[in-house]
């Protein structure tokens, strides 16, 4: 696909002035952590964090401002969590057609597998600054991101498939969970991951490097595991 220069119109200041906001490395970082961590009210824009996370939200302080132009308000809660949280309506407008409400709605638009690499990658750093964990295994290091969402699970495949990286995916079935006497069921889930240190573009001496595959312009080649006859 041709590369392009994505775009989104806001309405900014007390005496409301519309301007259009070329979606950058800073914003895209801002998307993809609100993505991973944000959610939707009539009025507000909310970021979720945990108590640990106070540089991760003063860092998402400053690109809002650097890259929207808006001021945002932190708030720390009775548990310590964070909340940062602003108001804009034409950008609530735009995250909800574009990325979804709901944790079980959220999605990547078309246009941003469209969008220049260094683009891509800066939606996915953000998306893993909030929903990233890192796990050790025999394999070495692996970033996991985990989601409910069924679209926004293949959309990021596409988008690290896009910058050459071949992500691992796997699902885990809906399962009984018991709080204060009650049972309910957990949502099914969807996770990808990727090596630690292909993301991070570094190596590890003592491990072996792995790959399912390989990637480039125009196709994903995997592997194929068996082959078998059906009538």
């Amino acid at each position: 696909s041709v590369e392009r220069e994505a775009s989104l119109e806001l309405t900014i200041g007390r005496h409301p002035k519309q301007t259009t906001k070329v979606i950058d490395e800073d914003l895209a970082w801002v998307l993809g952590l609100w993505v991973a961590e944000g959610t939707l009210e009539k009025y507000h824009i909310n970021f979720h964090l945990g108590p640990h996370e106070a540089a991760l939200a003063s860092k998402l302080a400053e690109k809002i401002n650097s890259s929207l132009g808006l001021r945002c308000a932190i708030h720390r809660g009775y548990d310590r969590q964070i909340r940062i949280y602003f108001s804009n309506i034409k950008l609530i407008q735009y995250l909800e057609q574009n990325f979804g409400r709901g944790a079980l709605n959220k999605r990547i638009p078309r246009w941003l597998s469209e969008a220049p690499k260094n683009v891509i990658r800066a939606f996915l750093d953000g998306l893993i600054a909030g929903d990233g964990t890192e796990n050790k295994t025999d394999r070495g290091s692996r970033i996991r991101l985990k989601t409910a969402s069924w679209q926004l699970a293949h959309g990021v495949m596409e988008l690290l498939y896009k910058l050459g990286f071949v992500p691992s995916f796997f699902s885990e079935e809906a399962h009984p969970t018991e709080f204060k006497g009650k049972q309910s069921y957990s949502a099914r889930s969807y996770s990808i991951s990727v090596s630690t240190h292909k993301w991070r573009g570094t190596r590890a001496a003592s491990k072996r490097s792995y790959t399912r595959g390989q990637v480039d312009d125009l196709y994903v080649y995997l592997p194929v595991k068996h082959v078998s006859h059906r009538e």
